[in-house]
Order: C-alpha cells, then structure tokens, then sequence
C-alpha cells in the first residue's frame, strides 16, 4: 500500500495600507518595500476624524466642497495645494479630472480590498497633531466602524508618533490598536 501524506502551509500575509497623517507614511513604507498599492490616503495631509468620516459615509467628504487652489502669501504651496474640512492635497492638481478619478480608483481598491481580502490588514497611521492622544482617543471608535462595515476583516491599527530620536515609546492600547 501507498501511504500518502499531504502538508498544508499555511502562509499568513498582511497588507500595510498608509491612513496617512502626511505623506512621510507612504515615502516610508515605500523606502521599506512594504508598500504595494496606492489607496486614497496616500501623499495627502489627513486628520483621523477625516479617515473616520470617510469610512463611515463612503468617502463623501474626502474631497473640498469647491476645488479652489490656497492662495496664501509667503507659503510654498501656494497656488498648489487644495484644503478641505478633513483633508490638504499639496501634491495633486484637484482640478484636473485625470487626478479625481485616480482617487476614486484608490478609493474602490480601498473598499475592495477591505470587503474582500483574506489577509491581515495593517493600517499604519502617523499622527501629526501636537498631542498623540488627541488621535489615539478616536481608536476604539474606528476599531468598531471597521468590525462593523468589514465585519470578516481581520486587522490592525498601528499609530506612528514621527519626531522621536529612538523608537522610545511603544504602548499597547487594545488587542488592535498599537502605538
């Protein structure tokens, strides 16, 4: 008789999507090669309750309720960047359409991805306001929107505080929230 023996590997993947803060959090996942696709909140300025909202109400507040360049002496950007309640486009001509409909490409990807993956998501988001916990508090509140809206997903939130000289601080909040 033929014995027959089967090894099932289990391979345990994770997809890192960058919740941004600014546009250092996708500079860096890619210099560390661990960015793959562009999602909407990619190279853009961001607040978490921005990200919140979006996920909530299906992105209807992702963009500025008029398209009109910051005009701003004495500032750099001037001319260039586009602000809304939640978010600041400093690198993306809101004007032209081929750029909108790149951000609602990321954006399906994004919905997509999270509707239908089986792997384990990582959302790494770098806090740019002057207190952390001023983000940190809205954890929860975005760990149940997740479980809820994608209730199959399995994920994690990683908070980023960027301007340390070491990596000195490192806090578990819950069972997926990390700093």
């Amino acid at each position: 008789k033929q014995l027959k023996i089967y090894i099932y590997i289990y391979i345990y993947i994770m997809k890192i999507i960058s919740l941004g803060g600014w546009c250092g959090t996708t500079i860096s996942l890619r210099g560390n090669s661990l960015y793959s696709d562009a999602y909407p909140f990619d190279n853009i300025r961001s607040t978490f309750n921005g990200i919140i909202n979006c996920i909530e109400n299906n992105f209807l507040n992702f963009f500025p309720k008029k398209i009109n360049a910051d005009i701003i002496p004495n500032y750099p950007y001037s001319g260039k960047s586009y602000r809304g309640q939640y978010f600041g486009f400093y690198h993306h001509d809101l004007t032209k359409f081929e750029i909108i409909s790149d951000f609602n490409r990321r954006i399906e990807r994004f919905n997509n991805l999270l509707k239908n993956t089986i792997d384990k998501i990582i959302f790494i988001r770098t806090i740019h306001t002057h207190d952390y916990k001023d983000e940190t508090k809205l954890a929860e509140y975005f760990n149940k929107l997740i479980e809820k809206k994608f209730n199959s997903l399995d994920f994690l939130l990683i908070f980023i505080i960027p301007g340390q000289d070491k990596s000195m601080y490192y806090k578990k909040i819950n069972e997926k929230t990390y700093i």
